[in-house]
């Protein structure tokens, strides 16, 4: 007997010694059973533990297949003996230890799978002594170190997978340049690899899958990808690509992944001519200008994602839009149509541009700001500098904040993106509108929103020559932050948390209105808030000393009351004129301050009040009084404790209409 295949059956126990005796056995096939114990050492094989040395005297075999098991330890070195040996598959055990030089002795090996073990160690230099391999799989191990250039040797590869490993380097060209047989697939993904992609890779012009995702590749795609005429699948996902060529237009694609990028440019309406295309993700990257409308027309299209871009303008109809989810369309800057968005306009354009934000060049920012002159300067942090600045050829006078690069590095990118594209549609008359943006990476990141010709809320508590006689009403000016961050909290689909909430972040326009300037720390809870805290320059999410709830500074916590306990602090501040962060007698804390003086009673409250606001009555003292202990509600250490802030406006507007402001 030559050949004994008992695989895919339901076989169980041990196996009897008596196949042993089969000693002109060249075949044996026992995968897909559920045989236990060893095999008997006559047959020189085992399903579990050590593969033993006998196995090298199967001198004839010429196949071996022991994938599935749990054999453990290493490769023994007596495999070498096997020179017949024309397929040896060991994938899904428990082996480790680095790959054996023995087993590069092989020469006649066409098929070696490996995957899914715990080899260790280099892809050893003598590999290429396989010079009629056409199957190669190693996926699944601990490899480590760089590709070796003797795989060069290895010209008849038709797949070749070295996914899962711990890989690192380049590529190298001479490797690519020479497995020009490659057929079925070309997987390195998951790996640390790195530079370029070679351009050498479209010499696969048979290959019918390529997946280097999840690597640190840069620059741009490859145009050479052109000449891989039988290209199904094309896997470029979760590196550091960037550019704006990037489509391989070839008929046969049907499933493309470039998400996770930092791919630019127009998506391309020639994109519409891949018809059988089934599987397109374009997520996270920067793409902009709106979404292709060929799209619609490709019939075989099941799965779409062009989320968290910079694109603008209606969403197509018909075809794969019509059943697309927001999951596949969020976090852009200015979508309408479609049931998620707002109607489009047809006034001036394809679309309304109402609630969109417009896209600046660096010229135009430096234009508008007199290449940032220090003139032009009203107000600075570490984290941005805000110019005063009229963009050419408009009307408004603007004001530009203009982001710290090194605060906010290039990974931030697509945080903000997020942050910007929701922030841009939320319209409130207490809140600070974003008009538009310049955002060019490694260069300029700027924000260009509303001008508040009046300054900002820490200006006017402790400025002197301040105008407080155009407040209307103090309750008025607590009741307009109030109801930006209600809105923030529970006017969106998702809560918006401020987490920076100061003085200096409420803005007064030249009508004395009050609007809270939200951006450049808001963390959207739910959908957003693992990318913020992730990517984002962490001093952009510290909050200020003083106005932070205890459970932000300490656990990093991060939720709506967290902005309630900001707003109390805010409002002691606004009637004692007494800075949480300033010296306060007996060393303590605001909120212990004005605690200690509505125990002792009304009279010590007036002592602490700032005399600027002229308490008309004791009526309004005492409604103060009750403003204080609001305020005090706020601050509680437990954030459960706390009021929420529809709770604290309709208070406020209680204790207004007593007043009879």
């Amino acid at each position: 007997m030559k050949t004994l295949d008992m695989s895919e059956n339901h076989f169980t126990g041990n196996l009897p010694p008596e196949i042993g005796n089969f000693t002109h056995l060249e075949i044996l096939q026992l995968f897909s059973n559920q045989f236990e114990g060893n095999i008997p050492p006559e047959l020189g094989n085992s399903l579990s533990g050590n593969i033993p040395q006998e196995i090298g005297n199967l001198s004839r075999l010429y196949q071996l297949k022991l994938g599935r098991n749990k054999f453990t330890g290493q490769i023994p070195w007596s495999i070498s003996k096997l020179s017949s040996l024309q397929l040896l598959a060991l994938e899904n055990n428990l082996l480790a230890g680095p790959i054996p030089s023995q087993l590069l002795e092989l020469r006649h090996l066409t098929v070696l799978n490996l995957a899914v073990n715990s080899f260790s160690g280099k892809i050893p230099d003598p590999i290429s002594n396989l010079k009629s391999l056409s199957f190669l799989d190693l996926h699944g191990n601990l490899l480590s170190g760089t590709i070796p250039g003797s795989m060069s040797e290895l010209k008849e590869l038709l797949t070749l997978d070295l996914s899962l490993n711990q890989l690192n380097g380049s590529i190298p060209r001479s490797v690519m340049d020479s497995m020009k047989n490659m057929q079925i697939i070309f997987n390195l993904s998951h790996n640390k690899l790195a530079g370029a992609i070679p351009q050498e890779i479209g010499g696969f012009v048979m290959v019918q899958e390529i997946d280097l995702s999840n690597n640190q590749f840069s620059g741009q795609i490859p145009e050479s990808l052109k000449g891989c005429k039988n290209l199904y699948s094309l896997d470029l996902s979760s590196n550091q690509l960037s550019g704006d060529s990037i489509f391989p237009q070839r008929d046969l694609l049907a499933k493309l992944n470039l998400s996770n990028n930092n791919l630019s440019g127009e998506i391309p309406i020639t994109i519409g001519e891949l018809k059988h295309l089934m599987s397109l993700d374009l997520s996270k990257n920067e793409f902009s200008g709106g979404v292709p409308a060929s799209l619609a027309n490709l019939t075989s299209l099941k799965q779409l994602n062009v989320s968290f871009n910079q694109l603008v303008g209606p969403v197509p109809k018909g075809g794969i839009f019509e059943k697309l989810g927001l999951s596949s369309l969020e976090g852009n800057l200015a979508l309408c149509g479609s049931k998620f968005y707002s109607t489009c306009s047809e006034k001036g354009g394809n679309f309304s541009k109402k609630g969109m934000v417009t896209l600046y060049t660096k010229h135009d920012i430096e234009i508008a700001t007199n290449f940032f002159s220090k003139d032009n300067v009203v107000g600075s942090s570490n984290l941005s500098t805000v110019y005063k600045g009229r963009i050419e050829n408009e009307e408004t006078v603007v004001a530009i904040k203009k982001l710290n690069l090194e605060q906010f590095p290039t990974k931030s990118d697509k945080c903000f993106h997020t942050e910007l594209s929701t922030l841009s549609r939320l319209r409130h008359k207490n809140l600070v509108k974003v008009i538009g943006y310049a955002w060019e990476t490694g260069k300029i990141k700027a924000l260009v929103l509303e001008l508040m010709e009046n300054g900002n809320f820490e200006n006017l508590i402790y400025s002197d020559g301040a105008n407080r006689a155009k407040w209307s009403s103090i309750y008025e000016v607590c009741i307009s932050v109030a109801n930006g961050l209600v809105y923030l909290h529970f006017g969106y689909d998702f809560p918006i948390v401020h987490c920076d909430l100061k003085p200096s972040n409420v803005l007064i326009d030249r009508d004395w209105e009050v609007h809270v300037s939200y951006f450049g720390t808001a963390l959207m809870l739910g959908v957003h808030l693992s990318d913020v805290v992730s990517q984002s320059a962490s001093s952009a999410f510290q909050g200020t000393i003083g106005y932070i709830a205890p459970e932000f500074a300490y656990m990093q916590n991060v939720a709506t009351k967290v902005d309630v306990f900001s707003f109390g602090v805010l409002m002691m501040e606004l009637f004692t004129k007494r800075s949480p962060t300033g010296t306060i007698e007996n060393n303590l804390t605001l909120q212990q301050f004005v605690e200690n003086s509505l125990s002792t009673g009304l009279e010590r409250v007036l002592e602490i009040i700032d005399p600027a606001l002229n308490i008309p009555s004791e009526i309004e003292a005492e409604k103060i009084v009750d403003v204080l202990h609001l305020a005090l509600a706020c601050t509680r250490f437990s954030a459960d404790e706390r009021p929420d802030m529809n709770e604290v406006l309709s208070s406020l507007i209680k204790l207004h209409k007593v007043t009879g402001d």
